[in-house]
């Protein structure tokens, strides 16, 4: 896919390859005072020197990443903007080895997609190599806080935290055109960069950051704090118990996928509720289930039933996780792992059946 493209030498924007030279005829970015009109094969070999000279190799998957964007005028600018494509390519770097980031990829996209969508319609900047410019650098700023909402009789921004974003997105992409210029030893580029880097550093702050973080300072002082009712937490966890009876009832007069599904979530709800965690922190995926050390459990087992045989709401730790490079303990209620254990050894559930709900296992969010 991406060998049919190249990118305009000029505006950075990216083309077929075959009608890239009708683009360059009318190039808003072209400077006019160049003498002569280059030919089909020669664009194409300036277009191509260009790219080879100061662009780092884009992946397939960052391709793939951007073609199940939303299809809109922003998802557009994205993939005809080459330094956009390459901030794409080093979140890619960093996040690429786990899917479930792939969405907080394209919203960071998204986000400098309408940062260019608002300076070119505004400003006439073309693409984000001119924009880090030191010279349009108010422009950027300006572009920063129409897009983010600001206010400027109140002094506040409508998304605070758009704001915030953009300018780490903008000086992770001077960083790129910096090393860039590194690499291929362009003094003027590193001069401009450096430039633009103290800019960021002395007044962004000023301009921008501090704004959006009283916003947020605010918003979040007079947030007003609600606690739920005791009749509310109450049907709740009467709730939860009877969906894990009816579960497990269910799971045990027949053994399927789908009832098996249905206990775990029931399970996993009240493991959230109990631990007031977020799904993520108390669920797991498919591998760490399989390699997960079963001997402890087994061990505490026979304990937990006896004090459960006692009525008493103690935990027992089942499981581990890691996250962050930190070890977590997590907890349960007993009722709902022996529920669930129970069940297991009855219908003598084999790792076959565990795979068909790996999906669930994998994603709890779905």
């Amino acid at each position: 896919m991406a060998g049919k493209f190249i990118h305009c030498m000029y505006c950075q924007g990216m083309f077929i390859c075959k009608e890239l030279w009708r683009h360059v005829r009318r190039c808003p970015c072209k400077p006019e005072d160049l003498d002569e009109e280059p030919g089909r094969t020669k664009v194409l070999g300036l277009a191509a020197a260009q790219g080879s000279a100061s662009c780092q190799q884009i992946s397939s998957g960052v391709w793939k990443l951007l073609g199940v964007m939303k299809q809109d005028e922003v998802a557009l600018i994205v993939r005809n903007d080459l330094l956009i494509i390459q901030f794409a390519q080093s979140l890619y770097n960093k996040h690429g080895q786990d899917p479930t980031k792939y969405d907080y990829i394209r919203q960071k996209l998204r986000e400098v997609g309408r940062l260019l969508l608002c300076l070119r319609t505004e400003f006439s900047i073309h693409n984000m190599e001119e924009a880090v410019k030191p010279a349009n650098f108010q422009r950027v700023v300006q572009a920063v806080k129409k897009v983010s909402g600001f206010d400027e009789e109140k002094h506040s921004f409508l998304t605070p935290s758009l704001a915030l974003k953009l300018g780490h997105s903008l000086h992770k992409i001077s960083d790129i055109i910096h090393c860039r210029a590194l690499m291929a030893e362009d003094e003027d580029r590193i001069r401009s960069t450096d430039i633009f880097k103290k800019l960021y550093t002395s007044k962004w702050s000023e301009l921008v950051s501090h704004g959006a973080l009283n916003t947020l300072s605010d918003a979040k002082y007079n947030k007003p704090s609600t606690l739920p009712f005791t009749e509310d937490v109450q049907i709740l966890h009467r709730y939860l118990d009877k969906s894990a009876e009816e579960a497990f009832c269910n799971s045990k007069e027949v053994a399927t996928s789908q009832n098996y599904a249905q206990l775990a979530k029931v399970t996993l709800a009240q493991i959230i509720v109990f631990n007031r965690r977020r799904a993520g922190e108390v669920s797991m995926r498919l591998k760490s289930f399989l390699e997960r050390d079963t001997q402890s459990f087994m061990k505490m087992l026979p304990w937990g039933c006896q004090r459960l045989n006692r009525g008493s709401a103690t935990t027992s730790a089942v499981s581990k996780s890691w996250e962050k490079g930190a070890e977590r303990m997590q907890f349960c209620s007993h009722r709902a792992w022996w529920m669930l254990y129970h069940y297991l050894q009855v219908t003598e559930l084999n790792l076959v059946f565990v795979q068909q709900t790996s999906s669930f296992l994998q994603d709890p969010k779905q």
